[in-house]
């Protein structure tokens, strides 16, 4: 037992400095971390925002707006491949030329219109129709003004939810038939949205008939 450790004691003796004696004095491992905030360095499965800016652009985007500084590159796809097309999705066919997707399937981009996510109706007592009520974003596409009450059909568009029209209801004659009062209803696939009082004057009817009356079409 003795022997053994003066045997242990002696290596220990002639080991341990050599260990010490070999450590590089004042000696450690330097890392560089390169962090950002937020972090668009990398992959994604999926990236969400408000809003997104690529390059220097002249005029920040707003929310939910993108902004390109010079251009966007799309490759070139089969349009009927593609799995479940959203409504206003759009690709650079294989044949070089843009598709868009409606409510009626793909269409040649300048074929279809671009479809708006809502549409309204108003009605006004006087010829400024306008869409400033409803706020910002709002694009008046059309609009029915004049004197005298008079229908007018729209046709359907879908790219503004379907068929508008401005029917007479209501009509009512006095003075002999001379003058005529009634309401002009703007109508969305036979429904009406709203209504403004109109009238007609004929011979000896006053011009206090002259009802002033239009309708507007917004969109967004």
């Amino acid at each position: 037992m003795l022997k053994k450790g003066l045997i242990l004691g002696f290596l220990l003796l002639f080991i341990l400095p050599c260990l010490v004696q070999g450590a590089p004095e004042d000696e450690g491992e330097t890392f560089t971390i390169a962090t950002y905030y937020p972090s668009p360095y990398g992959s994604y499965n999926e990236l969400e925002t408000n809003k997104f800016a690529v390059g220097d652009t002249d005029q920040p985007p707003e929310k939910g707006q993108i902004a390109v500084a010079r251009s966007v590159i799309y490759n070139p796809v089969n349009k009927d491949g593609l799995a479940n097309p959203q409504r206003g999705e759009l690709v650079y066919g294989n044949d070089e030329k843009f598709y868009f997707y409606t409510s009626s399937g793909w269409k040649l981009l300048g074929e279809a219109e671009i479809p708006y996510s809502t549409c309204k109706g108003l009605c006004f007592s006087d010829n400024n129709p306008t869409c400033s009520s409803l706020g910002e974003g709002w694009t008046m596409v059309t609009y029915a003004s004049g004197n005298g009450c008079a229908g007018q059909d729209f046709g359907n568009k879908p790219a503004w939810g379907g068929n508008w029209s401005v029917t007479i209801t209501s009509a009512s004659y006095y003075a002999g038939g001379s003058c005529l009062e009634s309401f002009e209803s703007l109508r969305l696939d036979g429904v009406e949205q709203c209504s403004s009082k109109c009238s007609r004057a004929f011979g000896d009817c006053t011009s206090s008939w002259n009802y002033l009356s239009s309708q507007a079409i917004c969109c967004k």
